[in-house]
């Protein structure tokens, strides 16, 4: 069975976010466990995580291929003391920021996910309070994915 091209977008999502490892080079280990599309309005069980999903999906009707934007947000948790929760999300947010734009096998820059997307948008982040016994640093990212579909074909771009 084929997979659309948004499931194939969202596979090099979850491969880039699983490279957020200090060994790896990063500033911080969020990528330790990441999971696609599961809720995220809990309090994580397992630290560090990321959770991602993807969003609403738009486009303009055309005949032939058409862009489509998904909006895909990520949330990311680490363990941290109070005081070091400022630094922390702010490592967390550029450890996620350099992970979505490197390709996950050469490391190399790769904004177009090897030409499955055509342009990757940084929209918004914010840092998340959560009421938890066990001080933790959380962090959301939203970035704006575009891709081409032929219209009525999920699975050709």
């Amino acid at each position: 069975m084929s997979t659309s091209l948004r499931e194939q977008i969202m596979t090099k999502v979850k491969a880039r976010l699983l490279k957020v490892l200090v060994a790896n080079g990063y500033r911080t280990d969020a990528g330790k466990h990441v999971h696609y599309g599961q809720s995220m309005e809990s309090v994580p069980r397992v630290v560090p995580v990321i959770y991602f999903c993807d969003g609403n999906e738009a486009f303009a009707p055309e005949w032939g291929p058409n862009s489509r934007r998904i909006a895909v947000t990520m949330e990311a948790y680490l363990k941290t003391r109070d005081a070091e929760m400022p630094g922390v999300a702010n490592q967390i947010l550029a450890d996620i920021d350099t992970a979505i734009y490197l390709d996950e096998v050469s490391g190399n820059v790769d904004w177009a996910f090897a030409g499955l997307v055509q342009k990757i948008q940084f929209q918004q982040s914010r840092l998340l309070i959560l009421p938890t016994e066990v001080p933790m640093t959380g962090v959301a990212s939203e970035y704006l994915l575009v891709y081409r579909q032929i219209l009525g074909d999920p699975y050709q771009g």
